[in-house]
């Protein structure tokens, strides 16, 4: 491997193992959020009602969202010809989070001029926690960033090459950012990257393309403005209510204070250790063979930390712009390491960093087979062969980190042993941990999502008991739900199916002239033990 450690091809083919891995090896696992349910159902319908321009969810025009992460989930749909296959519904969250590590790997050589650097930076950012967390699942936060961060490149590209199609590039990456979830990464890491850049690197380079960069506005504006356009006028009162509603969300919902995402470093996972230390600014700038580079990306992580801390709505998941400049921060650390097999074990904050790193690595390796005995195999959940196979994999890993605490370790086997522990957690115990360990239910049961995939009462509409049809239960039976009180129980000739938790009591409101013809009882999904019932009823 380090013979090739120049290579880019080489360090391409390996990213896209990694990736593999991080990205596609667990799409079908997690049930869909309510995010996701609300991009699913609305692609759905694009298919079922042929309208891809106007957009509706359950039914109702849906607005609130730009639509391309929505028309890529319906492309991918169509392509396979499958619209209710999670792993079908989220490749598209996958393939552009694969595209962001080949931007970012991009845009650190840039910078850097060092392809050892970029490929490290790389690994980093594709096996980082909430990276691949987001990068999974199918809603809006991912596109916007990962489009931002190919304008980016093509931006630095289109400067140093001087050539104009790259700056149009860059219009077409704009707009595709807005058209995923409006300004959020404009003010999210454009700002952020444009304030570090200009302050650190020549800004004269910005300034000489001024022309250029006009272009690449302008090409934004014209293509991002189509949709909001299109939709205003189909339904302008409409369109004004959600922009009004939507502005004065981001101030008065999900409200957290100032120092929110100071949990950012434990969301780095596996290099929680490191990108703890990488943060010190005395002890780095020290250390790191590019200063100019570690400002860069210090000052962007800091300005980004600031800006997105100073909206009051704030979720662990919009934090994602941080981890972008941090990779780099992390990655400066691990290449002082490499750089430096002989020195750093005999310099105590060095041996500290590592030390502390292996430790916790190893108690992380060590507790896996644990839990795989204790929530799995005990219970009958796991087979044999299989925890004797995980048993083996993670006590070797972890016996290794420990042996390393002790021992003078190279830090390139360090690094690689934190890559494989990573990686075997994505292929071998995420799904253990997903579906054994957060409140799937034992019951015989079975759960709602059955509804959608066995076509049970497709042929009738639903009706529900709530004034506000469940948004995760339309996605989950695959059809469009509507409030029981939008119906004329006078006027009703055909059947329908009634949802609810309490389905059946509710009837008992109903004049007597109703019957039962179908009672269904389903768990609502597989991480609860709330009940919902589907009565299948007609007018005598």
């Amino acid at each position: 491997m380090y013979s090739r450690i120049n290579d880019i091809k080489y360090h391409y083919l390996v990213l896209m193992f990694v990736c593999a891995i991080t990205f596609f090896a667990n799409l079908s696992v997690d049930e869909p959020n309510i995010m996701e349910s609300r991009n699913f159902i609305t692609a759905r319908e694009m298919l079922s009602n042929g309208n891809w321009l106007i957009p509706t969810m359950n039914g109702e025009l849906r607005f609130e969202k730009p639509p391309l992460p929505t028309w890529l989930t319906a492309a991918s749909a169509v392509a396979f010809k499958k619209n209710s296959n999670l792993f079908i519904l989220r490749m598209p969250a996958a393939f552009i989070s694969t595209l962001m590590i080949a931007f970012f790997y991009g845009l650190v050589l840039f910078t850097s001029r060092d392809t050892i650097l970029a490929f490290i930076s790389s690994i980093v950012l594709s096996t980082t926690f909430m990276v691949v967390k987001v990068g999974t699942t199918n809603s809006w936060d991912i596109y916007p960033y990962v489009f931002m961060l190919g304008a980016i490149y093509t931006m630095l590209v289109g400067i140093e090459k001087k050539r104009r199609s790259y700056f149009l590039l860059c219009g077409v990456f704009l707009a595709a950012s807005f058209l995923s979830k409006g300004p959020v990464a404009f003010y999210g890491m454009l700002l952020p990257f444009l304030f570090s850049y200009i302050l650190v690197f020549k800004r004269e380079l910005i300034l000489r393309n001024k022309l250029n960069l006009l272009i690449a506005l302008a090409t934004a504006a014209m293509l991002s403005l189509l949709w909001p356009l299109l939709v205003y006028l189909k339904s302008p009162e409409v369109f004004m209510a959600v922009m009004k509603k939507e502005v004065s969300t981001w101030g008065n919902k999900h409200v957290q204070p100032f120092w929110f995402y100071i949990n950012v470093f434990g969301y780095t996972g596996g290099w929680i250790t490191f990108s703890t230390a990488a943060l010190f600014k005395p002890f780095m700038e020290k250390r790191v063979k590019n200063k100019k580079l570690y400002y860069f990306s210090y000052i962007w992580f800091l300005t980004t930390f600031i800006m997105l801390s100073a909206i009051p709505m704030k979720k662990e998941r919009y934090g994602l712009p941080m981890y972008i400049p941090m990779a780099v921060m992390i990655s400066q650390l691990l290449y002082f390491f490499i750089r430096n097999p002989k020195n750093y074990a005999h310099i105590k904050r060095e041996n500290m960093i590592l030390k502390i790193h292996l430790i916790l690595m190893s108690i992380l390796a060590f507790s896996v087979p644990v839990l795989f005995y204790i929530n799995g195999f005990l219970k009958g959940t796991v087979p044999l062969l299989k925890f004797i196979f995980i048993f083996t994999l993670f006590t070797l890993l972890g016996g290794m980190f420990a042996a390393f605490i002790r021992k003078k370790a190279d830090f390139k086997i360090v690094l690689l042993l934190t890559v494989a522990f990573i990686l075997s957690l994505q292929l071998f115990a995420y799904s253990f941990f997903e579906i054994n360990m957060r409140g799937k239910t034992t019951a015989p049961a079975l759960t709602l999502a059955e509804v959608q995939k066995s076509k049970l009462f497709s042929e009738y509409d639903f009706y529900t008991t709530s004034e506000i049809p469940d948004i995760m239960n339309v996605w989950r039976v695959g059809k469009t739900i509507k409030p029981l009180r939008k119906l004329d129980l006078s006027s009703l000739n055909s059947p329908i199916v009634l949802i609810g938790e309490h389905a059946d009591k509710f009837l008992e409101s109903f004049p007597k002239n109703f019957k039962i013809l179908k009672k269904l009882e389903f768990y609502e999904s597989r991480k609860g033990k709330k009940k919902i019932e589907l009565l299948l009823i007609e007018k005598i």
